[in-house]
């Protein structure tokens, strides 16, 4: 089963080991922003139409997943952020509520993985540490086949 894991931009090399670990364990990702070198700005410099290419095809990866991560916002001590950084654009949000709309199972992953009043829906999975992951995976994994 291919799994989709969404993040804020800022984390795609914690994104990226979660994948690694996955895929050693029969579950690919078809997260295909995953491709992507931590040092690029997702959307810096790219025409609309290009920015609206990688939305599509962000939307194109959850439809094939059998399952969406979303792993949490990494906490911020606002009292030392810099002002000036750009904030996270909430993609992982649209994308989470783009997977729930279409039936996809979906994962929160992390010490505390709920961000907002949706993320207690009885039907999302919340789980802490990589060995309950995949159990939950395992689980999703035999009911749709």
């Amino acid at each position: 089963m291919k799994v989709y894991i969404a993040a804020k931009f800022q984390d795609i090399r914690e994104a990226n080991m979660l994948a690694g670990e996955l895929a050693n364990y029969g579950f690919p990702t078809c997260s295909r922003w995953l491709n992507q070198t931590p040092d690029d700005q997702r959307t810096h410099g790219l025409t609309d139409f290009e920015i609206r290419e990688c939305a599509e095809r962000d939307l194109e990866d959850i439809m094939t997943c059998g399952a969406f991560i979303l792993l949490p916002t990494t906490a911020v001590d606002f009292s030392k952020a810099d002002i000036h950084a750009q904030p996270h654009s909430g993609g992982k949000h649209f994308e989470t509520g783009f997977a729930y709309a279409r039936g996809k199972p979906i994962v929160l992953f992390g010490d505390t993985p709920r961000e907002n009043v949706f993320h207690y829906m009885h039907d999302i999975y919340s789980v802490t540490g990589f060995n309950n992951l995949l159990a939950v995976l395992r689980v999703l994994d035999r009911v749709q086949k």
